[in-house]
């Protein structure tokens, strides 16, 4: 039974740094908008995932981004990323205009 308890307490642990690490960096997500800044779609959690994949080099299950709202327009915004049942991450993310 121990054995279970440490590594319940290891993945917090894990979870926690990767928390810290997540919320320690800005995101960046390229997207095509117009020159209102609304974007041609919006921003999904696949988006997300490899925003996280490519600054982190960490793959998330897609599952666990928390999207309130569809994200629309270029700027930052925050996004929740479940890591844990009791450990979630605030992430900034940058949308930016794709060049052509």
């Amino acid at each position: 039974v121990g054995s279970v308890s440490n590594k319940k307490a290891s993945d917090r642990q894990t979870a926690e740094e990767f928390k810290a690490r997540l919320e320690g960096i800005t995101l960046t997500v390229k997207k095509k908008a117009g020159e209102d800044g609304r974007l041609f779609g919006s921003v999904t959690h696949k988006d997300v995932v490899e925003a996280v994949k490519a600054s982190c080099g960490v793959e998330i299950d897609k599952k666990l981004v928390r999207l309130e709202e569809a994200i629309k327009v270029t700027g930052e915004h925050t996004v929740v990323i479940h890591l844990q049942p009791d450990v979630n991450a605030e992430v900034r993310i940058e949308v930016v205009k794709e060049e052509a």
